[in-house]
């Protein structure tokens, strides 16, 4: 059975930390983060990488103690 993973990836840029989404969902975190982390330059720097599958995902969108970072998009 795979497992699929929505990443999100936070990264700081001109002293300030950004985060993102990736678009699509992945069935190697592990593989994929490499990837990340290698093909970063500066002047960005990543700070934080996390794998969800999507069910902790949604989960943490309604959580409204787990902060800002994932309120809804739309």
């Amino acid at each position: 059975m795979f497992t699929y993973f929505l990443i999100t990836v936070w990264f700081e840029y001109d002293n300030k930390i950004h985060q993102k989404v990736l678009p699509k969902l992945y069935d190697n975190c592990e593989k994929t983060v490499m990837k990340i982390y290698e093909e970063v330059k500066p002047p960005y720097k990543i700070k934080a990488v996390k794998c969800d599958t999507p069910k902790e995902f949604g989960d943490k969108r309604k959580d409204k103690r787990y902060g800002h970072t994932y309120k809804k998009i739309r």
